[in-house]
């Protein structure tokens, strides 16, 4: 089932290659300097894994080996979850390693104790630490399912298990989801204060960011005694963040956000759980993720400038006022253009310069330029 599962997210990836690879300027009425064909519309190799500083504990082969749990550092006893595409982290409470407190449960960890291939689920890599763990607490970074979906593994395990999240998730949770498909939050932590939570133990800060950025009500969980932060789903060391911008509900915030991180990372001791993929980082990944988000505002308020100095021919090109053309009285043609020439000026910037810089950049470019365009035309 783990092989099959990784065999068709190694097709799906594979296809948005080919596609994002025969991308062209589409519709532009002028194509800019930094948008030139030979960038654009070549046949590129799809990059390495290997080229980029990306391999981790999370990347072993065969995919059955994948699921790993490992110390964050020699002695630590804190632990961090791979799947090779989720993270998740354990702590433990007590020296000898017979209680402990989970944040995230992600849906990748959900198959059954083992399958053919002996991939085990969340439960057992977690009793790979100690047979007899207590898991306690279940802090839950935000609402979407990938860093929630095991829930119930661990409360069949644990029936005792307390959930803790923000406010708004609890709130976010209620709207979506009826009564016997959601946890219920047993401790909620308000917007905008980082308040101070004992584990045993262990000293956590659970801190609702003013910040709206991927989703609201994403949580920082950190140590400060082990210099660990939890925080998931804006940096992905070495990897360019996931499509239209991590799918932000505030591509601003995921901007802002990062300072709050920078913060509380001091140094490069710290690390970090981002929740996804193959490694965990440091203060230098969050400072890397902060200049690429700088540039890509900077770069699509020069899309959207562009796009606006043409914005005359936009609307006869688009059609929209061209009587026989297909595109007659369809206004969303010209937004759709103008939205289009934008993107494709503001991709053409970034591309020379994060494309061989971030694994995945040259799949996600694309969609994040989209994201950032339509963010500032709006605001």
């Amino acid at each position: 089932m783990r092989a099959f599962c990784f065999v068709l997210l190694i097709c799906a990836v594979w296809s948005d290659v080919i596609f994002n690879n025969h991308n062209t300027c589409r519709q532009s009425v002028q194509r800019p300097a930094q948008c030139p064909a030979e960038l654009l519309n070549a046949e590129k190799p799809w990059r390495s894994f290997d080229e980029f500083n990306v391999d981790g504990p999370g990347f072993k082969w065969p995919p059955s080996e994948m699921l790993t749990i490992e110390a964050i550092r020699p002695n630590s006893r804190v632990f961090a979850l791979y799947d090779g595409v989720y993270m998740s982290t354990l702590v433990t409470t007590a020296a000898d390693g017979s209680t402990g407190i989970m944040i995230g449960a992600p849906t990748g960890f959900q198959f059954t104790e083992t399958d053919a291939n002996g991939v085990v689920n969340i439960v057992a890599l977690v009793r790979r630490i100690n047979p007899d763990i207590q898991v306690t607490h279940l802090i839950i970074p935000h609402g979407h399912a990938d860093h929630t979906g095991a829930w119930r593994q661990l409360q069949k395990a644990w029936p005792s298990i307390i959930f803790v999240g923000s406010e708004t998730t609890e709130k976010w949770f209620r709207s979506r989801l009826d009564a016997d498909n959601r946890m219920k939050l047993d401790v909620l932590v308000p917007r905008g204060v980082a308040q101070t939570f004992t584990y045993g133990d262990q000293t956590a800060v659970i801190q609702h960011t003013e910040e709206v950025q991927h989703l609201d009500g994403n949580v920082m969980v950190y140590f400060p005694a082990e210099k660990f932060l939890h925080f998931v789903d804006v940096v992905v060391p070495g990897w360019s963040p996931f499509r239209s911008n991590s799918i932000g509900a505030d591509v601003v915030g995921l901007v802002t956000v990062t300072d709050a991180l920078l913060a509380v990372m001091v140094d490069n001791e710290w690390l970090l759980n981002s929740g996804h993929v193959t490694k965990l980082g440091n203060r230098d990944d969050v400072l890397q993720t902060k200049a690429y988000y700088a540039d890509l505002v900077s770069a699509a308020l020069a899309g959207v400038a562009f796009a606006g100095g043409q914005f005359a021919e936009i609307t006869q090109r688009s059609g929209a006022f061209v009587e026989g053309h297909p595109n007659f009285r369809n206004m969303w043609a010209v937004f759709d253009l103008f939205i289009d020439i934008g993107a494709d000026h503001c991709r053409g910037i970034m591309e020379p310069k994060w494309a061989p810089v971030l694994f995945g950049a040259d799949l996600f470019l694309e969609s994040a330029c989209e994201s950032m365009v339509e963010k500032i035309r709006l605001e």
